[in-house]
């Protein structure tokens, strides 16, 4: 490019970058959070940004065993942890939007929480995990027009699953 300067070239490549994010490039990622208050917060937590991936779990620890309970809409007995995902702040369309987990897909009215007969940019989850089921993907695309991001929870090796009572 003869008709440029080498020192103008930095920055024509950062205003290149910044209409490219503006025009609907990539969606930020959020943090996994623990919901110690749907399923038991004993567990070791952390979280991987580079992966996108919640741990649960350690040598010698255990995954609580939950009823059935539809109040909290489990509709199957077995060991759960639970974690919240908040929407992207540039996410403002609550109505739309998709989440599968384990296989099942969701739409936006089914898994965002309502606050005050409001939806808002929270999502709870209460997966069941095993002892043959230790890592669960979870594809989330925020509203209609987001592109999906992909979560994960894995349980450590050495993490062992409460029986039934």
């Amino acid at each position: 490019m003869k008709f440029l300067k080498k020192s103008s070239l930095p920055l024509l490549s950062l205003a290149l970058a910044l209409m490219l994010s503006a025009c609907g490039g990539q969606l930020e990622y959020t943090a996994i959070e623990r919901n110690s208050e749907m399923t038991g917060g004993s567990l070791t937590f952390s979280y991987d940004r580079e992966s996108h991936t919640a741990i649960f779990g350690g040598q010698g620890e255990f995954v609580q065993f939950y009823s059935k309970d539809i109040t909290k809409g489990w509709e199957e007995d077995g060991c759960r942890v639970g974690i919240v995902l908040t929407a992207p702040s540039s996410i403002k369309d609550f109505e739309s939007g998709s989440l599968t987990i384990d296989g099942k897909k969701f739409i936006a009215g089914e898994f965002y929480q309502t606050v005050n007969n409001q939806k808002v940019g929270r999502v709870e989850l209460t997966p069941l995990v095993s002892q043959d089921k230790r890592e669960i993907e979870i594809k989330i695309s925020w509203s209609e027009n987001s592109p999906a991001q992909v979560y994960k929870i894995k349980i450590k090796d050495g993490t062992e699953f409460m029986q039934r009572p």
